[in-house]
């Protein structure tokens, strides 16, 4: 047992060095971890691990996802009493944002769209949120028009989860050939599952089952292979394509 315990704490040691190597850190806490090994490693994590760990955007959203779970309308009072009290442009689209954040795309639609008829129309950040309410309420005509006016507006601007709207709203239309040329193109750089699951889910709609299969099974086989963080971020799409693969 002082064997495997002496092992453990030199391995535990070791790791903090590195780590502080690596983040500039090696001077002073090189000396705290190694003439007080335990105490000195517990201090070093606690002090620049943890808060990096918390910091991260994949913990930042799982935190914030759990929190959903449990009072989905935390942020929302709060957003509607300051857009109540100012009425200004932005506490009303930080409201809107909320609504679609938390799947509540039909509460927030109306916001951007009375937000879309202000001088604040041509902001990017508005219309990407009002083309994904349109998308997500099925206001798919109207939603290629705003993404098609961006893409004009901020050229340089269109980011993946655009492509990713407006592949969906052509979809959405029907507009299948143009529809498979934006998904297909899309799922080269999208970041994650998302887009991937979405072409899958796709190409069943239009019976090309045999491939939607395939891409389920690639959405499986890597969220299963993944480090727990990663798992719990993507569980929907995860959870979306083992409901596919049987059938559901």
């Amino acid at each position: 047992m002082p064997y495997l315990y002496l092992g453990g704490l030199g391995l535990l040691m070791l790791t903090c060095v590195i780590h502080a190597a690596r983040n500039g850190n090696l001077m002073p806490w090189i000396y705290v971890i190694v003439f007080l090994p335990l105490i000195g490693s517990i201090a070093y994590i606690v002090v620049n691990i943890v808060p990096e760990m918390l910091g991260s955007p994949d913990a930042v959203r799982v935190k914030e996802a759990a929190l959903d779970l449990r009072d989905p309308e935390r942020h929302i009072r709060k957003l509607k009493h300051e857009a109540e009290l100012s009425n200004s442009v932005d506490a009303r689209q930080r409201l809107a944002d909320e609504y679609l954040r938390i799947g509540r795309a039909e509460e927030g639609l109306p916001i951007y769209r009375d937000l879309s008829t202000t001088g604040f129309a041509d902001d990017p950040r508005l219309q990407m949120g009002f083309a994904r309410a349109l998308v997500e309420t099925g206001n798919f005509a109207e939603a290629e028009a705003v993404l098609d006016r961006f893409q004009k507006d901020y050229p340089s601007a269109a980011d993946e989860q655009g492509h990713l709207l407006f592949a969906r709203a052509l979809a959405g239309q029907k507009k299948q050939d143009a529809a498979l040329a934006e998904y297909e193109s899309v799922i080269r750089y999208f970041a994650g599952p998302e887009a991937l699951c979405r072409y899958a889910e796709y190409l069943q709609t239009i019976g090309r089952g045999d491939e939607a299969r395939g891409h389920f099974q690639t959405i499986v086989k890597t969220i299963e292979t993944s480090p727990p963080h990663v798992r719990k971020i993507n569980r929907r799409w995860y959870q979306t394509a083992k409901a596919r693969l049987a059938g559901r």
